[in-house]
């Protein structure tokens, strides 16, 4: 269910008691509960049950329904209604391949003038995670969640600090769509990730843009190339 909370039981606020735009917390509540698996791929979305859920009207539902279509969590077809995306093998290739591209725009830009609190807030995500890959000989699924949300966080600040704002508006949807293609099929290679988002880190310290871009690059391909290994593997021709 779209209220339930992917790590306790405690119930969240009504989407009505907030004071944002309905639609908008009805989408970020749906995109979540896409994102961490409690929606699945092929799966309907009825827009009563979901209003019930969320405690609003259909209108905000239907509204949330259209954002996420746009994103690409979503389709909805005619007399069919929406259901949750599936996505094939060859479209998560190419989410893989314009994100490389931002991403080392990213990096690069962030490597032209790093500012000191923006490395010492990466230095904390990068700490975290440490904490969490050495804590344990077997990461947990709560472990697992934890350094997505710190890799999210990782590639946020990274993008934050080459301080353009399209850059930032234009990969962060990208970046749930790939997060959450990833999760379908359970990717593990966290203590390998890590690795290279230090190096990443250490690239844009060192004012090295050219070196930024491409260990950016190199870091997302690695993760396409284990991404469709897996997907292949699993004999998976659609999430």
């Amino acid at each position: 269910m779209v209220g339930d909370s992917a790590r306790g039981t405690t119930t969240p606020t009504p989407v009505g008691d907030t004071h944002r735009a309905l639609h908008e917390v009805a989408a970020e509540r749906i995109r979540t509960a896409i994102l961490n698996g409690t929606l699945f791929p092929g799966e309907r979305l009825v827009e009563d049950r979901l209003a019930q859920e969320l405690n609003v009207s259909r209108h905000p539902v239907r509204e949330a329904l259209r954002t996420l279509q746009l994103e690409g969590f979503v389709d909805i077809e005619p007399r069919r209604g929406a259901t949750v995306s599936r996505v094939s093998t060859e479209e998560a290739s190419e989410l893989f391949e314009v994100l490389s591209a931002l991403d080392g725009l990213a990096a690069r830009s962030a490597a032209t003038s790093p500012e000191t609190g923006e490395i010492a807030e990466i230095d904390a995500v990068l700490a975290s995670a440490t904490t969490i890959l050495e804590g344990s000989t077997s990461l947990s699924p709560t472990d697992l969640a934890d350094l997505a949300d710190l890799n999210r966080r990782f590639h946020i600040l990274v993008t934050q600090a080459g301080r353009n704002r399209q850059l930032l508006d234009t990969i962060t949807p990208l970046r749930e769509r790939i997060q959450w293609i990833q999760a379908a099929v359970n990717r593990r290679r966290p203590e390998l990730s890590w690795s290279e988002h230090r190096s990443i880190r250490d690239a844009i310290v060192r004012g090295d843009a050219d070196n930024a871009e491409s260990l950016a690059r190199f870091h997302i391909e690695a993760a396409r190339i284990t991404y469709l290994a897996q997907r292949s593997s699993a004999g998976d021709g659609r999430l």
